[in-house]
């Protein structure tokens, strides 16, 4: 499975959001140099993490036919807490008296399977995915001899917005 960090909503304020092409040809990239990519059905399975109803509608009407993209449960889950305008999340935590966050935990679990990754790390949840797929996930591949191979051994990334720490 792949998984696409879509971080849209309110985050023109952290940085120049990404365009549905650039995430689209990132994943292709992703795909072209690792066929392991492609499910065993042939299919390209690509977890959408995005609780932007924009973003996920957008996405889904780019992608070949060839993907299967499977929604955030945020987008179910939390839509009906939204503001009119806008994608506060701070809005939707407080009107779901923290359910938001616990579904986003949950949301952070699934992407966290991928082998594959779409990321925009000046986004905060993108960062996050980002440095426990490289310091956890990653560090549970080991070599023949059963050592730690490095912090990108098991999963690839392609960061659309990168971010300095």
């Amino acid at each position: 499975m792949n998984e696409s960090s879509f971080r849209w909503g309110d985050k023109f304020w952290e940085m120049d959001l990404a365009k549905i092409e650039e995430y689209i040809g990132a994943i292709q990239s992703l795909i072209k140099s690792d066929t392991s990519l492609i499910g065993s059905d042939g299919l390209v399975h690509i977890y959408l993490a995005t609780e932007d109803p924009k973003a996920h509608n957008e996405f889904l009407a780019a992608v070949p036919s060839h993907w299967r993209v499977y929604a955030d449960i945020t987008l179910q889950e939390i839509n009906a807490f939204r503001p009119i305008k806008g994608n506060r999340a701070s809005h939707a935590t407080r009107n779901t008296k923290g359910k938001a966050g616990l579904v986003a935990m949950g949301s952070l679990l699934v992407a966290l399977e991928a082998k594959g990754y779409v990321l925009t790390t000046k986004s905060n949840f993108s960062s996050l995915i980002n440095h426990l797929r490289r310091k956890i996930v990653n560090r549970q591949c080991r070599s023949s001899e059963g050592n730690i191979i490095d912090d990108d051994a098991c999963t690839v990334a392609i960061d659309l917005r990168p971010d300095v720490w």
